[in-house]
């Protein structure tokens, strides 16, 4: 096979988290997603699996968005 051109070496490609994302990191560290520890749950898919999880997350946002605002102690509605 023949080769043109001279091989270059990649970039590096390692980036230091941002200070929002350092603030994230430590905000759900704090609160943690609410998953019962040791429960399993099993699903018939993939899809339905990432359904679920689109759900608890978005929950988990909105309930710090609600804290957040001072709408809710707890986060509850």
């Amino acid at each position: 096979m023949r080769r043109i051109g001279k091989r270059m070496e990649p970039e590096p490609r390692l980036r230091w988290p941002s200070a929002d994302h350092i603030q994230w990191t430590l905000d759900m560290a704090q609160n943690p997603l609410p998953f019962r520890r040791g429960r399993v749950i099993r699903y018939r898919n993939h899809e339905e699996a990432n359904a679920h999880m689109d759900q608890v997350l978005a929950e988990a946002l909105a309930r710090k968005g609600l804290v957040a605002a001072g709408d809710g102690e707890n986060g509850e509605t």
